[in-house]
């Protein structure tokens, strides 16, 4: 089918679609359209399929696409992010050091280790104590 969006609102994301032949208004949900362009525009032409919605019983655009080809796509239109050349390797003059990523590696481990419990400390003072108090009193 062929119509032209004659409501939008582009806050709630919802329209209706005046369908060319018969003249009735269909509602249609920014979903129905290809998410990667931009919401359409009243008097903008459109082709869709249509389906019945037995919960809120009307007929709704099931998918729909732009009949203008020539519309561009929003990501089109986006600035794609450029990648930064690429780095050139120094030459390490001190032989002596690990390359950078060797070194961050180590550091990384020291940072994911989890830190040092000290339980078998307090468990041998505690054993100590009993023994010294247990000393005592069978002295």
């Amino acid at each position: 089918m062929q119509g032209k969006i004659v409501r939008w609102d582009e806050t709630r994301g919802f329209g209706f679609v005046k369908e060319e032949i018969t003249g009735t208004e269909i509602f249609i949900h920014i979903s129905a359209l290809n998410i990667r362009n931009p919401p359409p525009e009243v008097g903008e032409g459109v082709e869709f399929e249509t389906a019945y919605n037995e919960q809120k019983g009307r007929t709704e655009v099931k998918q729909a696409a732009y009949r203008d080809k020539n519309r561009k796509a929003a990501l089109e239109l986006a600035q794609v992010p450029r990648k930064s050349p690429a780095r050139q390797r120094k030459h390490h003059a001190d032989k002596s050091r690990p390359p950078r990523s060797q070194r961050n590696r180590r550091a990384d481990y020291e940072r994911r280790r989890e830190p040092k419990s000290n339980t078998w400390f307090w468990i041998v003072v505690a054993i100590t104590i009993v023994a010294v108090i247990v000393g005592k009193f069978f002295q």
